[in-house]
């Protein structure tokens, strides 16, 4: 210990002697270690990191595929978890699902804010083994379907942002423009199922119908259809139980489940797999495509520290040309190498540590700076609790450690390994340095240059991409186009009230000065959500998911659906290459004629060698969100 605080004073000593050469060395770690701490934070927590639920590793998620086609995977209906919660096969089964809402405090003055809520079973909570951190859990009563009682709970990071204020219990707030009383917090880093995305409410799964919003619903009282697939299903193992014999044991329970649900759940299989982490999916291997990215991105981070120590280490060798003459008189009067080995790595360390308080500070800053870049123009909550020290402090320490020994064991080693006679014997400015035949003179530059110029290559290349991309012809104008968002729904606006809200916004932006079109659009190109429906010739009977082979008996095509306003063309620039636009009475469907305008893909798939105006679609029944099988005439 006493050697220890000698060479620390002595190294404060050196680098006090060199201002430019600490500040600069720090400065160059800093940047390193942050940069790789908060990478390696965030991936732990979002990867790695135990879940906050009692003895995570029973909790599993149910998953639903035709055993005819094993990557035909699906969601749950509200019957079906009423089924498979009666089998023993899992101690627990429940049932959520992540909606849109529009929230806002009782008292709160403007307009509501997006965000997600998570619509649960009232078993939610005891399953995944959470204790509330105030109030308490939803009752039975509470949880049932078509329930009047309206009441939420906070997640936690929504409860510091309305001030963390206990009497928030027994308050009110309004979710999509309704009355909820709060009684219950969630406790702190407690994020729902997902590690990453996280609700910032929990509601009665049979309020969903009533105050979540769905780009793809199109009928109420969903929970009642055994064919409304919108659920998904978490259960825990039982003790001394596995998935593969979970596995095993719900052969039986997907066959009561079909018995009790002949047509929907026809050749249905039932299994179990880890809870995904990321997002809730119904496909177990649609988490696996983010390993490779998360793979690369660490990589190309950890590239980053690899240079700053090369470059650090390079810094070194030359101080310590300057220093030969001092460790040879030292080692000439019999101090060890071992004892000048361990004061250099003491400067080293010395010089770590700083770069690692200041990375810390930096690794913070990365976090906030990463997820507000990453989720800037998302509606939703991140989860991950950026004010976690120990989500910077481990990594920083880690890195600080790992940074040490990369830059200043082999500068070390290097000056203290070689002959002290001939050390003593040179003219300052001289060298003693062998010449290595089939190696470069500095090595370590030329590993920094390779590093770099290949970290400036993937750079360029991901440039280039963007490049290309921000090029491609879309076929509609953009650069004087004018987006706004607005969501009735969220604001408690019924379906027929929220068309005539949506024609009033659309004649009054017609109306402003310097507007020369304005449309209302569910969706735009190139944005984060999309609706998608399966989409065949009119006045056939296939039943659900049938797969038939002919067009005139029901093939159906999967297509992107949008509804817009009859200025919608007009305002992207786009002509239609047959047929004409919607007028204003259809597109408010203030008429009864059904209409809707193709793409040329879609129009040459349903009717190869005809012209697709003037005929009729349908969309093709999947689940109890699509609407009945109407004829919709083709007008473009």
């Amino acid at each position: 210990m006493q050697e220890l605080i000698s060479n620390i004073r002595l190294a404060l000593r050196q680098l006090a002697r060199a201002p430019g050469f600490a500040a600069a060395s720090s400065a160059v770690l800093a940047l390193g270690i942050g940069l790789n701490a908060a990478m390696l934070g965030l991936t732990y927590t979002m990867v790695f990191a135990e879940r906050p639920f009692e003895r995570p590793a029973e909790i599993v998620q149910l998953f639903s595929h035709n055993s005819t086609e094993p990557d035909s995977y699906r969601a749950f209906s509200y019957p079906a978890w009423q089924e498979i919660s009666k089998s023993a096969v899992l101690d627990g089964v429940l049932a959520h699902r992540t909606r849109p809402v529009g929230l806002r405090e009782a008292n709160q003055e403007g307009a509501s804010r997006r965000t997600l809520a998570d619509f649960v079973s009232p078993n939610y909570f005891s399953v995944l083994g959470v204790k509330l951190a105030q109030g308490r859990a939803f009752t039975e009563e509470e949880g049932r379907t078509g329930s009047p009682i309206p009441v939420a709970i906070l997640s936690h990071k929504l409860w510091l942002k309305l001030g963390a204020d206990p009497a928030l219990v027994g308050g009110t707030i309004r979710v999509s423009e309704r009355p909820f009383t709060v009684i219950g917090v969630a406790p702190r880093g407690f994020t729902g199922t997902s590690t990453m995305i996280g609700p910032e409410v929990f509601l009665p799964l049979g309020w969903i119908d009533s105050v979540a919003t769905s780009l793809s619903r199109a009928s109420v009282n969903s929970l009642e259809r055994a064919d409304a697939f919108d659920l998904f299903l978490v259960g825990r193992l039982r003790k001394d139980s596995s998935i593969e014999s979970t596995n095993q044991a719900l052969a039986l329970t997907s066959a009561s489940v079909q018995r009790a649900l002949p047509v929907e759940y026809r050749s249905q299989a039932l299994s179990v797999g880890p809870l995904p982490r990321f997002f809730s999916s119904v496909d177990p291997g649609q988490e696996r495509a983010l390993t490779p990215f998360s793979a690369a991105l660490m990589g190309m981070t950890g590239s980053v520290l690899l240079i700053v120590c090369l470059n650090l280490a390079s810094m070194f060798l030359a101080r310590g040309q300057a220093r030969r003459r001092e460790f040879a008189v030292r080692l000439a009067l019999g101090g060890g190498r071992g004892r000048i080995v361990r004061q250099l790595l003491t400067e080293g360390l010395v010089l770590s540590a700083i770069g690692g308080v200041l990375g810390a500070v930096l690794g913070v800053l990365s976090i906030d700076a990463i997820m507000g870049a990453l989720f800037e123009r998302l509606p939703i909550t991140l989860a991950v609790d950026t004010s976690m020290t120990a989500l910077i402090a481990g990594p920083t320490a880690l890195f600080t450690l790992v940074a040490t020994l990369m830059f200043a064991f082999g500068p070390a080693l290097r000056h203290t390994g070689g002959d002290v006679i001939a050390e003593l014997k040179q003219q300052g400015g001289e060298g003693s340095e062998r010449r290595r035949r089939f190696l470069p003179r500095h090595p370590l530059v030329s590993l920094q240059i390779a590093l770099s110029v290949s970290l400036l290559i993937c750079a360029g290349l991901f440039v280039q991409m963007a490049r290309q991309a921000s090029l491609e012809n879309t076929t509609f104008n953009a650069d004087d186009t004018v987006l706004a968002e607005v969501d009735a729904g969220l604001a408690g606006y019924r379906e027929a009230e929220g068309l005539g809200l949506y024609a009033s916004i659309e004649n009054r932006l017609r109306s402003l000065p310097g507007t020369k079109s304005a449309s209302v659009a569910v969706t735009v190109p190139f944005g984060i959500s999309g609706v998608g429906k399966r989409v065949r010739r009119a006045g056939v009977a296939s039943g659900l998911d049938d797969r038939r082979l002919s067009l005139a008996e029901g093939q159906a095509f999967s297509a992107d659906m949008n509804a817009v306003g009859a200025a919608y063309f007009d305002t992207l620039g786009l002509r239609l290459s047959r047929g004409r636009a919607f007028t204003d009475a259809e597109a408010q469907r203030t008429g009864s004629k059904r209409v809707a305008i193709v793409d040329e893909v879609l129009a040459k798939s349903l009717w190869p060698d005809g012209d697709a105006v003037g005929r009729t679609i349908e969309f093709a029944p999947t689940d109890a969100t699509d609407e009945a099988a109407v004829p919709i005439e083709v007008i473009g």
